[in-house]
């Protein structure tokens, strides 16, 4: 580390001290707040926008590091007691490390629930690791107490700033005061000028998509015994707002009317409504929330939740799009899901000897342009 003659930090330095200190302490009642919001794209955009402001801070962290190398830091001040020194040294330590572990986390778990890191809607951030849920929860809870750790640092480097101020009252505060105000507008000014898709996306119009019910269909194959049982819902609905162009505005609720389930066999059909497995009396509607959108293979990947017999579970659900000359569009998903994990199959049926827990679904809708838009 290179030490200068200069008693205070360049403008530069100053300025990367405030703004990414300031930024990295708003993230974190931020966080606490979209982590209330009810389920809504409101909420998903909310996390969208937390993700690129982490990018940003991960890169001005590196900036910010790589600038005290070449520039240099003031000599330590000789009033400076030994365990002072050694404190401070260590906070700072400290800072940096958790001033990475914090967006870090934050990319890694995304990478690992599957969710994309998305940077202003401009680019995506590549995955760094592969899916793992597991794995995943653990990253959560990395980045949850990494934010009670900065709290604490943070606490600690501001007690020995003020110590400094008012008791020994030897100026050190003065080394990073005052710093620059035209640089920070300057950085505060570019940090803007790069969130204009975040900060318009309720403003842009998304395209509103009519289902077609003659020519859309919702099918489950779950595997009984060595054979596949077939089953479709005759009967669903639901607003869709979808742009290829506009994903993180883009969203969809889908209801389905659970009694209109058939897999062609009254008996078997009889057995299903019934509290064991369905509930119908209890829970005659499901419905599906896609709350957000990203590319995936060779199409789309709708993130949202899945409410059905009283159990809510975030699933994803990856689909093609199919573009008709008569200006139609055809969507074609399939996802797996678990029926253990929504008490379907209880009692004598929870054994996945005979019946498996794994439970295909196959969705296919036809949609035409509806009129409203948003």
């Amino acid at each position: 580390m290179n030490v200068v003659s200069a008693e205070k930090y360049s403008y530069i330095a100053q300025a990367f001290h405030w703004i990414v200190g300031l930024a990295i302490l708003s993230m974190i009642p931020f966080g606490w707040y979209m982590g209330d919001v009810p389920v809504s794209p409101e909420k998903f955009q909310l996390y969208a926008l937390h993700k690129s402001i982490g990018v940003t801070i991960l890169a001005a962290v590196i900036l910010r590091f790589f600038w005290r190398l070449y520039d240099g830091v003031p000599a330590e001040m000789p009033n400076h007691k030994l365990w002072e020194k050694k404190l401070s040294k260590t906070v700072h330590y400290v800072l940096y490390f958790l001033m990475l572990l914090m967006p870090l986390s934050g990319w890694l778990m995304s990478s690992a629930k599957g969710f994309p890191v998305s940077v202003y809607g401009m680019f995506s951030m590549p995955d760094l690791i592969a899916k793992n849920q597991m794995l995943g929860d653990v990253l959560e809870t990395i980045h949850s107490k990494a934010a009670w750790a900065v709290i604490v640092i943070v606490s600690l480097h501001v007690a020995g700033a003020l110590k400094h101020q008012f008791i020994d009252k030897d100026g050190t505060i003065r080394r990073m005061l005052p710093f620059s105000l035209f640089v920070l507008g300057l950085f505060l000014g570019s940090f803007l000028a790069f969130s204009p898709k975040v900060a318009q996306a309720d403003e842009t119009s998304v395209k509103h998509w009519e289902i077609i019910p003659a020519h859309s269909s919702i099918v489950f194959v779950a595997k009984w015994d060595t054979s596949d049982v077939r089953g479709e819902f005759t009967r669903f609905n639901g607003d869709i707002a979808f742009d290829e162009n506009n994903l993180e505005a883009s969203h969809a609720d889908i209801s389905i009317d659970m009694t209109s389930f058939d897999t062609g066999y009254a008996e078997r059909d009889e057995e299903i409504a019934s509290d064991s497995w369905f509930a119908l009396e209890n829970f005659p509607r499901a419905t599906f929330k896609a709350l957000h959108f990203a590319p995936y293979s060779n199409g789309y990947v709708a993130h949202g939740e899945l409410e059905l017999k009283g159990h809510k579970k975030e699933i994803e659900l990856p689909f093609k799009l199919d573009y008709k000359d008569d200006g139609t569009l055809r969507m074609y998903g399939e996802t797996t899901l678990q029926r253990l994990d929504f008490e379907i199959g209880q009692q004598g049926w929870k054994s996945t000897d005979i019946i498996a827990n794994d439970v295909q679904v196959k969705i296919e809708l036809a949609v035409k342009p509806a009129d409203q838009v948003e």
